[in-house]
């Protein structure tokens, strides 16, 4: 893709700026109006769905007793999510689909058409955060509704105990990525057409993430994301052989391998010889990148035949900043959209400080795919800088002494001929 012209480069930073400054503009939502408490059934954006959590599986005996007009049903999906650190969700996008699959049965069952369905889940926060996540995400998929929408019921709801999305480490949580940020860029990966749930392989994609010989993810709308390949196993998982890579990453449209982490636990010529060009872009575990190696990783994407593998040595730090360097740049996302987005696709995506880095480039101007806090300079002339040092009430005195005069309208006996003649005088 080549670098935008200086016009259209600026048209969409005041674009982008313009909408920053609208959404900083917008009113404050509105304060909460109920009060949370276990037990109590709760209304979703979906007329029939609703929720509610319970302290123990007796509650949920005892409530299913006490109301049998209500079709209470749960599921063990919020609580599937597998953390590497300090890390509670959100549940993959695997999970997010089976959810969508689960919930629509009960609404689709002719038997419960004129019951309730309340889902319930137990009165603890991460399972809570994750349930409201997925039953956003089932009411934003399948009802065609906001982000904002969907989530709204729930941001009534005084006290609910929901708890930003740690990132995968044990460090002090810095950065509060929300259910609303995932939502959101769940939200924009469907307008893009990049996901569709009701055709989306699961079996696929569980295939393909965290096995013991591969651990890779199709990363829209250009990417693939990986663990390193290595030539020898360790005490984690075995070998993970570069041809077996290529047999996997061939059928996906993958023309190119980025290696960001150092030193290699591969031959990188093997690529080479399975006809997929190798590029080495490296900068330290849990660290950030220079705004030079991001200008050289977008060059390289947009230079690229097919898709782009990237990978550092787990495929989530260094491997999610830098892809979400080019969704920003690219598409548009936010910094929480980015990183939301890459989440539910990869859990664990971006790390630390990253993730404040990625605020970062969100904020910057771009020259090309060169990110700059500034903006550039734009070209200017010696006239230009000259009258920029006359005082404004002189600059309009000498526009009036320099101004044409009014032309004016001259008719002549003479005919058509004449008429030329004297206006050429």
């Amino acid at each position: 893709m080549e670098g935008e012209s200086g016009e259209e480069w600026g048209r969409s930073q005041d674009l982008q700026r313009q909408a920053r400054r609208d959404d900083d503009a917008k009113p404050a939502p509105a304060p909460p109006t109920l009060a949370y408490k276990p037990m109590s059934i709760y209304k979703t954006s979906c007329a029939r769905l609703f929720f509610t959590t319970h302290p123990s599986d007796d509650h949920t005996r005892n409530a299913i007793e006490r109301l049998p007009n209500i079709y209470f049903f749960g599921s063990s999906i919020p609580e599937t999510y597998k953390s590497f650190c300090g890390d509670n969700g959100p549940v993959d996008l695997g999970g997010v689909v089976k959810f969508c699959n689960y919930v629509q049965s009960r609404v689709n069952n002719h038997n419960l058409s004129l019951r309730p369905l309340v889902f319930y889940t137990y009165d603890n926060a991460d399972c809570i955060t994750n349930s409201v996540f997925l039953l956003c995400a089932y009411v934003m998929l399948t009802d065609k509704c906001t982000a904002e929408a969907a989530f709204r019921p729930f941001s009534e709801i005084a006290g609910l105990p929901l708890v930003p999305f740690h990132d995968a480490s044990f460090c002090e949580q810095t950065y509060r990525l929300s259910i609303l940020d995932c939502l959101k860029g769940l939200q924009r990966a469907v307008a893009l057409t990049w996901f569709d749930h009701t055709v989306f392989d699961v079996d696929e994609y569980e295939s393909l993430h965290e096995q013991q010989q591969h651990d890779l993810n199709e990363m829209p709308p250009m990417f693939v994301a990986m663990a390193t390949p290595k030539a020898q196993g360790d005490q984690y998982t075995d070998a993970r052989p570069v041809a077996h890579h290529i047999e996997l990453l061939k059928p996906l449209g993958v023309s190119d391998v980025v290696q960001l982490n150092e030193p290699a636990a591969y031959d990188a010529s093997e690529f080479t010889a399975g006809g997929i060009k190798h590029h080495l872009i490296t900068f330290e575990d849990c660290s950030v990148p220079s705004f030079d190696k991001v200008k050289q990783f977008l060059d390289l994407c947009d230079r690229a035949d097919g898709k782009v593998a990237v990978h550092c040595l787990a495929g989530l730090g260094r491997t999610g900043t830098m892809i979400g360097c080019y969704l920003i740049r690219h598409h548009e996302f936010t910094a929480a959209e980015a990183i939301g987005l890459m989440r539910i696709i990869r859990p664990g995506s971006v790390l630390g400080q990253q993730q404040h880095f990625l605020e970062r480039v969100e904020k910057c101007w771009w020259a090309g795919n060169m990110p700059t806090p500034f903006p550039p300079r734009r070209r200017v002339s010696w006239w230009d800088e000259l009258a920029a040092r006359i005082p404004p009430e002189v600059r309009d005195e000498m526009h009036d002494k320099c101004s044409p005069a009014p032309a004016v309208a001259r008719t002549s006996s003479a005919g058509p001929r004449a008429e030329v003649r004297d206006e050429m005088h």
